[in-house]
């Protein structure tokens, strides 16, 4: 495998699945929001939730751009690609799917907790909805801590 091999697969390109960090300007305490999207190939097809074109302005912006790579985005400050997944077949967490989950302090991933099995009628379920695998999401009301949780396996029932 070369080098270059590797860098590709971390690259954004089409129906990569991209998380910015990005600073609010539109408030003075200067917020954080990560924003998470797939990049597709037009976004008015499929009816593909936060989906960004990739020819849209923003598109051409992120393609190509890897993780840690600051960018310039309209109504935020900077911006910064904090994960990107390539993977052919990603599917989305439904209603009727049991998901195991990693449970993280930090966004970045590194500060392991443990690993969960969520059923249908858990509490902090509807979180995940619509999301994919390898999507990071943060709870809220989570035993009243902030948590981050990354989805690693989707089973149906």
């Amino acid at each position: 495998m070369s080098i270059n091999s590797g860098k590709v697969r971390s690259s954004v390109k089409l129906n990569s699945i991209v998380t910015l960090r990005c600073q609010n300007t539109d408030t003075d305490s200067k917020e954080t929001i990560y924003k998470t999207f797939k990049i597709v190939d037009d976004p008015s097809e499929g009816g593909v939730d936060n989906g960004v074109g990739i020819n849209s302005s923003l598109g051409k912006a992120l393609r190509g751009g890897i993780k840690n790579q600051k960018i310039l985005i309209q109504d935020f400050g900077s911006a910064t690609i904090v994960d990107i997944v390539n993977e052919r077949s990603c599917r989305k967490v439904g209603k009727e799917n049991i998901i195991e989950i990693k449970m993280y302090k930090d966004f970045d991933c590194t500060d392991l907790i443990g690993t969960q099995v969520l059923g249908c009628e858990d509490d902090i379920r509807d979180q995940f909805n619509n999301k994919e695998i390898n999507s990071v999401v943060k709870l809220y009301n989570f035993k009243s801590s902030l948590r981050f949780a990354k989805i690693t396996k989707i089973k149906g029932l």
